[in-house]
Formats: C-alpha cells, structure tokens, sequence
C-alpha cells in the first residue's frame, strides 16, 4: 500500500469515529414534480439541488465564515447563496475554504425534468413487478431509456404520465401506458432503444390488463407511490426526498456505516420536514434489500440511526454554509444548462468543485441528469 493510500485510509477511519454534524440546505426547491405547467418550466427554476457540508467543529467555522464577509465586504447578518449575483468572488473563496478543511461535502444535482423521465422509466417501462437485483447493466439501460425519453419525447407523453399521478385509475394509467407503446415519436430514435421501449411499453400494458382484471388498484404499480403531507394530501415525485436519502446513504459509506456520532442538522422544511423524517427511517429499513439498489458510491446497509433534526439558518452558520452551496450550483447548472455566459470566476469554482471531487469517501457532486449533458460537462 503507497503512503498516500495509508493516509486516506487512516483519515477515513478517523472521521468515521469522530463525531461531525453535517448541515443540509436546498436550492431550486418547487414542491413536488406534478405541480408544474405543461411546458415543464417549473417556474423557472429546472434544476434542484441539496448540498450537505459535514463540520467537526462550529467554532471554527464561525470564524472562518466571518473572514469571508469580511474580505468580501458583505453587511452583517446571514451569509446568503444570493450573494453570487454581486460577489462572484466569494463562491471561489468558499470553495477554496471546503478544500483547505477538508470537509466532507456532498451535493445531489437533479434536472427535474429528466427526474420524471426516470420515474417513467421505473413505474411504466420497467416497473418493479418482481424481485429483481440492480446492477450496473440495469442501471444502464434504465438511464438509456431515460436519456431518449428526455430527448425525444413528445409533451403528451408527460402530461398523460403527470395526469394519471395527480389522478390515478385504471383508465389514466392504461391512457399513459398505450401512448407509450404507440410512439410514433419512436422514428427518429436509434433502432435498439427504439425497439426496447417499444417492447417494454407492450409488455408492461399487458401486464397492466391482466393484473387488473384481479386487483382493482393494480394501477397503482404503475405509478411512484405518493407521500402524505401533513395536510394528508398526497405528493408526488418530490426531489428533496430521493436528494436527501442518497445523501445519508453517501454518508454512511464515508463512514463505513459508523452514525452514532452523527447529527443531520437540515435548514427548517414548514410543508415537508414529516416526509423527510419518514423517508429516512424508509432508508434505513431497507438494510435488508440494499442489494436491489444499484448505488456505486453510497450503502444503504444502515447498522446505525443518525439524528435528523430541523433549524433556522440564522441560529446555524453551518446551514448557511450548505445553502450558499447549493444556490451556487444550482444557479451555475441553470445557467450552464441555458446557455447563458457564465463569469469566469463562477466557472473557475464549478471546476474546483469537480477537481474535489472523492469516490473513495463518496464526496462530490451526484448529477440526475441526462448522461450526455454529464459528459459535455466533464469534458
């Protein structure tokens, strides 16, 4: 073993022993998938982030934090993702400072439209009909199937799929699943993907028909399961959730699934912090079947329970931390994604932030987004 790989494995034992607090904070956030005009704009902001900063130490932080408003001539008072607008600068200072700490950082970058094409994907063309295991050659063709969709689909093919979730029945899902296997869309679309989403949009409606005829709400496996808000009104496709599942999962393998030190401190969620309560002991329960989740760089083998809790990020100079990285990704991918000139210094950061990227303590950036938008972006 080389001396850099002993010293990587010596400080990935230690912060799996130490105790840390990881502070979360959203950008782009519009509630749940379902809710958005035909055109799938969802008002504006098309990509969702969650970025989680993992801190042994506040005090320092505090510090660290000040210098920062400090040199960047920033007014008192919470340290802001708004702040790119005016102070480019200070995004590659604070990138600069997670580097220099050596924080354990985490982000989950989600293009919400390609999200839905995913759950097309897993609820109507490869639903979980039967126990299967995930894998790389699974995962490859559900991404691929996604990728065309997010390409190629036409905006029916998503009202009828959001339009069954937000009412769902025998009659809207058959309607999202025969337009799906008539595709005509299809024709422009490479021979072998076109042939196996024909195939599978087929076998999936006649699965569909036969289930139903014994099982008045087989419909319902045919779409992703909703969760109840605390008004018990149902939500659908919400990214906060699968975002801060991974999160923890990603955490769990950088600490070789040592979490009794841990403290998940996530900036205060009025509509959704329920849900999201529920969606971790969810993770956590699933223990016993992680060998069906294909996720190459986060365990679902909990052993152990972290805490989740919910705070101000005025009482938490940690949460403003992960909100100002949030908002900078989330704003660069919107940009980025539009087309828009990036200043070279917001660019220069994005960088920095791939360069720091760490497979081996799970740290970096997770895109959900189409594979080719992923590699122009790593070119």
């Amino acid at each position: 073993m080389s001396k850099s790989s002993a010293l990587n494995l010596e400080l990935n034992e230690r912060t799996a022993r130490a105790h840390m607090d990881y502070f979360l904070d959203e950008s782009g956030s519009s509630g749940d998938l379902i809710h958005t005009a035909a055109s799938l704009d969802f008002g504006g902001q098309p990509f969702f982030t969650l970025a989680c900063v993992g801190i042994p130490d506040t005090s320092n932080l505090h510090r660290d934090m000040e210098q920062l408003r400090q040199q960047h001539r920033l007014l008192a008072g919470e340290l802001k993702a708004s702040a790119l607008r005016s102070k480019p600068e200070l995004f590659v200072d604070l990138v600069e400072l997670v580097r220099e700490r050596d924080w354990p950082w985490f982000v989950e970058v989600v293009d919400k439209r390609y999200s839905i094409c995913a759950n097309l994907v897993t609820w109507q063309l490869l639903p979980p009909l039967y126990s299967t295991e995930e894998g790389p050659e699974s995962s490859f063709v559900r991404n691929t199937m996604a990728d065309c969709l997010f390409a190629h689909a036409p905006p029916n093919i998503f009202s009828l799929f959001l339009d069954a979730c937000r009412s769902p029945s025998d009659d809207s899902v058959r309607r999202s699943l025969q337009t799906l296997q008539m595709m005509p869309w299809l024709t422009g679309v490479s021979g072998d993907i076109a042939k196996a989403i024909r195939h599978s949009a087929t076998q999936s409606l006649e699965d569909f028909e036969e289930m139903q005829l014994e099982d008045a709400h087989a419909y319902k496996r045919f779409l992703p399961p909703p969760d109840d808000n605390k008004r018990g009104l149902p939500v659908w496709m919400l990214p906060n959730l699968g975002s801060l599942t991974h999160i923890y999962a990603r955490i769990n393998q950088s600490r070789k699934q040592d979490l009794s030190s841990v403290r998940l401190i996530h900036d205060e969620q009025h509509h959704f912090d329920a849900i999201l309560f529920i969606a971790k002991r969810q993770a956590e329960a699933m223990a016993a079947q992680a060998n069906k989740v294909y996720a190459p760089h986060a365990d679902f083998r909990f052993v152990e329970s972290a805490e989740l809790v919910f705070a101000r990020s005025q009482d938490h100079v940690g949460l403003q931390l992960a909100d100002m990285l949030a908002g900078f990704v989330m704003r660069y991918m919107r940009d980025y994604a539009s087309g828009r000139s990036v200043q070279p210094s917001i660019h220069r950061a994005f960088e920095a932030l791939l360069e720091m990227a760490d497979p081996d303590r799970s740290i970096g950036m997770n895109f959900v987004i189409p594979t080719q938008a992923h590699a122009a972006m790593l070119r």
